[in-house]
């Protein structure tokens, strides 16, 4: 089964451009309540993918999404409409 939480965390943040994690693990923002530390996961997956950023000099940490990012949601989106 392919864990959905990335993607889930991905369309927040095409939603919103930037986040924080307390931000992100509001259950309005994600749409479903999901534990910190699979957020958490899925952020450094989506990182390391270079599917989002983090805002240099924020303090707390502030997630955003990228080009690729913003690309990769609207390709799954497309995908899960057919």
């Amino acid at each position: 089964m392919t864990n959905l939480t990335p993607q889930i965390v991905l369309h927040a943040l095409v939603k919103h451009e930037t986040l924080t994690l307390p931000d992100l693990m509001e259950e309005h923002n994600l749409g479903v309540p999901l534990a910190q530390t699979d957020v958490e996961n899925a952020l450094v997956e989506l990182k390391a993918q270079k599917l989002v950023s983090i805002l240099e000099g924020t303090e707390p940490t502030t997630y955003t999404i990228t080009r690729k990012g913003i690309e990769q949601s609207v390709l799954s989106t497309t995908r899960y409409k057919k």
